[in-house]
């Protein structure tokens, strides 16, 4: 079962000059990194790491697509793992008061610092990463190969690449992970997919449009 329920006000910090498309992309970012957290915490049941499925084997071989994770995640999490909004002030400075789980938003600030405080280094780190995973599925095209026939240095890779990855954004949830996917690359993929929701929030921090205190 979850977690006993510490739901509690949390305001995020924005200036009063958002574009019509930041109120739809930063809300998203921040649910869809907090789903994801929240799953990957001790704080979650054994449901909710069920949406872990929802990462899809490509037909065609090329990898893995995780269209559908966001919204099963989104649909398997309990009521207390949900954002809701208390108040919001436009102005600067505003806020954008929620409804969160106290745990899991402070670790979703913790993350967006700490990406924040080495960005350079953190996007080497993801690129080389990215390139991996692109060249073993190449090499799979290549050979003709199963999506699950991996090479013993691929699978280590795959593995090293995670656990940098889960380091770098201070979420302390791969062993939760692996354990889900049972599969190293449909595990880097999510924490592939993490990192590139993360460093859009960072984007919005450092350009002064939204803070997470």
């Amino acid at each position: 079962m979850d977690a006993p329920d510490a739901r509690a006000p949390y305001s995020i910090l924005i200036d009063g000059h958002w574009t019509f498309h930041n109120l739809s992309e930063y809300p998203k970012l921040i649910d869809q990194v907090y789903l994801a957290l929240y799953a990957l915490s001790d704080r979650s049941s054994d449901h909710i790491m069920s949406s872990f499925g929802g990462i899809e084997k490509i037909s065609d071989g090329g990898g893995y697509g995780t269209v559908n994770f966001y919204s099963y995640l989104r649909r398997n999490s309990p009521g207390e793992a949900t954002l809701k909004v208390k108040s919001i002030k436009y102005n600067s400075p505003g806020w954008i008061e929620i409804i969160a789980d106290a745990p899991t938003i402070a670790k979703v600030a913790a993350s967006v610092s700490s990406v924040a405080a080495s960005i350079g280094v953190c996007h080497q780190v993801y690129m080389r990463i990215r390139k991996g995973v692109f060249e073993i599925r190449k090499r799979q095209r290549e050979d003709r190969k199963e999506l699950f026939d991996l090479r013993r240095e691929e699978i280590k890779f795959l593995k090293e690449g995670a656990k940098q990855l889960d380091s770098i954004m201070k979420i302390g949830g791969l062993e939760k992970a692996e354990a889900s996917t049972k599969d190293p690359e449909a595990t880097v993929q999510i924490y592939l997919g993490l990192y590139r929701r993360v460093e859009q929030l960072v984007d919005y921090k450092k350009s002064g449009k939204a803070e997470l205190p």
